[in-house]
């Protein structure tokens, strides 16, 4: 009886070794990592963001934090063109204080001073970019913008409504946008647009991954 019961253990115990062995090979990831916001320096970035994007700038460039972290500098240590058309693209690699980060957008950064309705002193401060993927110096009327700071409307949308021109036909610095934000029937909240930017969404680097199945299994054999 206990070697028939010895013999069962043993063939459930390699019944259970063969399931896991053939089991699917998978990695589990981790929780996503957090996305960083970047505004390039003022003295490289373009005045308009023009159709064909930014170039990649030069190693030694300075990039500001403006989400999570804002206003913490980066230093660019280099760059990975992965398609080389030598713009700054979605899927390239930068390297900022000696890390990779992958870039997931890229796009102009709207540097905003807002003028309250019915009057009230201005306030600096505020920042935003578009969410559409390819976003150009033409009109920004009907476009669906999103908050980057102040921090408590970070994410939040916001429509264009309104564009009043400097007067020279381009969407650019010291123009105004009008947003209805205060309710129907209210009048629309001006924001001046102080100075357009070249903004990246980028992640850390690789993430790190469980091993798999067989991996663990082989592990206990070493």
């Amino acid at each position: 009886m206990k070697r028939s019961i010895r013999l069962g253990a043993v063939l459930a115990g390699l019944a259970l070794g063969g399931v896991l062995l053939f089991a699917p090979i998978f990695t589990v990831e981790s929780q996503p990592p957090m996305q960083i916001h970047l505004d390039l320096d003022e003295s490289n970035a373009p005045g308009t963001f023009g159709t064909s994007g930014p170039g990649i700038p030069a190693n030694c460039a300075t990039w500001h934090e403006l989400f999570p972290a804002n206003c913490t500098p980066h230093h660019q240590d280099g760059y990975e063109d992965a398609d080389g058309d030598g713009m700054i693209s979605p899927c390239d690699i930068i390297n900022l204080d000696g890390a990779d980060y992958h870039i997931k957008w890229v796009g102009p950064t709207y540097f905003m001073t807002c003028f309250p309705p019915g009057g009230g002193d201005p306030v600096p401060g505020f920042i935003a970019e578009p969410a559409t993927t390819n976003p150009t110096s033409e009109s920004p009327v009907c476009e669906e913008w999103h908050w980057i700071w102040p921090e408590p409307l970070y994410c939040q949308v916001f429509h264009v409504a309104s564009w009043e021109d400097n007067g020279d036909g381009v969407f650019n610095e010291c123009d105004q946008i009008n947003v209805y934000e205060q309710g129907p029937g209210l009048p629309p909240t001006f924001y001046h647009i102080d100075r357009i930017g070249v903004d990246i969404i980028v992640e850390p680097g690789p993430v790190q991954t469980q091993t798999s199945t067989w991996g663990r299994l082989k592990g206990l054999f070493r």
